[in-house]
């Protein structure tokens, strides 16, 4: 979650201030471990727009017009990130918009009781994707108030799923082979990663990112000359990493995957 202004502002300023710090954030989640669910917060618009910044930013001068650009730039940090979104701003709207439900505490920012349930519940059915329902827990609020907000969280997690949804890691990584990965001993040294394999069943390598997206390859055949993945018919090889951006990676073969930062 970023600042509850800050997203709102000037795509200039959103662009310098948000944007490089949210990447920044989720590189250094992945570093740790590759292959993780990343999920940005997506706050909602003031109670009555943004009144410190309304005379230089007119957009913001209202709830919808503050909330309206909150959601633009979170779905974009998710999916510059391949990461999903819990669209607690958009159910914000709907609720606002259908009810007299009040979701603000009396500055006008932040979060009521009932405010705060309809960002856990937004939270919940985003992460588990499971469904609200009566026994879900109210929080103290009204069963007709619970009803309500959860069928509109229900809603637009279904509905706009492909506005929220933008991880690949799990899709693309997780769903490989879940084989153990003959991948014996790694290590990088001189921006090259030193590999040894466990048997000749497995030389055919990618070097790929979180979004799937091949770096290197290796294709065991004598006659490939243009083969990046250096080597020869024994199972100890390198890979050159000049070039690549630090982060995660998978080195992935016909029998797994295997976890690999490069710093």
């Amino acid at each position: 979650q970023e600042q509850s202004q800050r997203p709102s502002f000037p795509l200039s300023q959103v662009e310098a201030d948000c944007f490089p710090f949210a990447k920044r954030l989720v590189d250094s989640a992945r570093s740790g471990k590759s292959c993780i669910l990343v999920m940005f917060y997506m706050t909602w618009g003031r109670q009555n727009g943004d009144d410190a910044n309304c005379a230089t930013w007119p957009p913001v001068c209202t709830f919808s017009g503050m909330n309206e650009l909150l959601r633009q730039n979170y779905v974009r940090m998710a999916k510059d990130n391949y990461a999903n979104v819990a669209p607690v701003g958009s159910v914000w709207r709907d609720v606002r918009s259908s009810s007299s439900i009040n979701l603000y505490q009396s500055d006008g920012s932040h979060p009521s009781i009932q405010g705060t349930h309809l960002a856990a519940l937004t939270m919940y059915r985003n992460i588990f994707g499971k469904d609200i329902t009566s026994s879900t827990y109210h929080a103290g609020i009204s069963d007709s108030d619970h009803k309500l907000i959860g069928d509109i969280v229900n809603r637009i997690s279904k509905d706009s799923v492909k506005l929220w949804q933008y991880d690949t890691c799990y899709r693309k990584i997780a769903g490989l082979k879940k084989a153990t990965s003959k991948v014996l001993q790694w290590h990088i040294q001189d921006h090259q990663l030193k590999i040894m394999m466990g048997n000749h069943d497995n030389r055919n390598l990618r070097l790929v990112d979180v979004a799937g997206r091949v770096y290197r390859q290796r294709i065991a055949t004598k006659s490939d000359s243009s083969t990046v993945l250096h080597g020869d018919e024994s199972s100890e090889f390198t890979i050159d990493l000049l070039g690549l951006a630090a982060g995660s990676y998978f080195l992935v073969s016909e029998s797994g995957s295997t976890p690999i930062v490069i710093p």
